[in-house]
């Protein structure tokens, strides 16, 4: 996996470093590039919309259903070690 993520920076760095002249063809390749990157988010977020909006949850609204989908889609780690730290103990009666 790391070498791959080497050889798309390698890409990436090699279309960055040519001289301004060269713009358009800049510009085609980025698009080029990311096609099918965002293609494959949009499907995600198709099949995370079929899968939240199903015949058992016909009554959402679209202010339940904008969060349900921001869930899904956002990758949000928690740091639970830090959170622990700032969290006041109880203390026992």
């Amino acid at each position: 996996m790391k070498k791959l993520e080497c050889e798309d920076n390698l890409i990436l760095q090699s279309w960055n470093e040519l001289p301004l002249t060269y713009g358009t063809m800049q510009n085609v390749s980025f698009a080029l590039l990311t096609m099918f990157g965002s293609t494959y988010m949009c499907e995600q977020a198709f099949s995370h919309l079929n899968h939240i909006k199903n015949n058992l949850r016909s009554r959402l609204t679209e202010d339940s259903l904008n969060a349900c989908m921001k869930l899904n889609l956002t990758t949000y780690e928690l740091d639970f070690k830090e959170i622990h730290k700032t969290m006041q103990q109880q203390k026992s009666h």
